[in-house]
């Protein structure tokens, strides 16, 4: 029998992005937050939209869905995390981005906010499928 050399794997590595704070934007607004985010945020039914110009952040604060701006969390695919649709916000306040972004640092501070800085961003733009070749023209 083979002499083996085992090595113990470490529970206290780092979380993956589905047990911590995550959340992308697209450019047409639609911001999506996995279940965990929505947890601790509190579940909210709707957040208000927040935009600090100074620091390209856009804050999202829990509130209830009947409250005057508040924009709703919509189901996001039965896995739990949620969209708002912030085109609209993005208009009012001139934000563009290129592609899907994933915010890298994003936290809710102790106001219970949901702080999610643009310059803090990487891509998460899914990969473009190469086009098929097209047969050679015959002569």
């Amino acid at each position: 029998m083979p002499e083996r050399h085992w090595i113990r794997s470490n529970r206290d590595r780092p979380k993956g992005r589905w047990a911590s704070i995550y959340a992308t934007l697209n450019p047409k607004g639609h911001l999506f937050i996995t279940k965990h985010t929505f947890r601790q945020l509190g579940e909210p039914e709707a957040v208000y939209a927040l935009w600090d110009k100074l620091n390209s952040t856009i804050g999202l604060e829990p509130t209830q869905p009947e409250e005057k701006d508040a924009y709703p969390l919509l189901t996001r695919f039965g896995h739990g995390g949620r969209v708002i649709r912030l085109y609209g916000f993005m208009q009012e306040f001139g934000v563009t981005i290129p592609e899907t972004v994933r915010f890298t640092q994003a936290e809710i501070n102790d106001e219970g906010i949901l702080i999610l800085d643009l310059r803090k961003v990487r891509s998460a733009a899914k990969p473009k499928k190469p086009k098929a070749a097209s047969p050679p023209d015959e002569q």
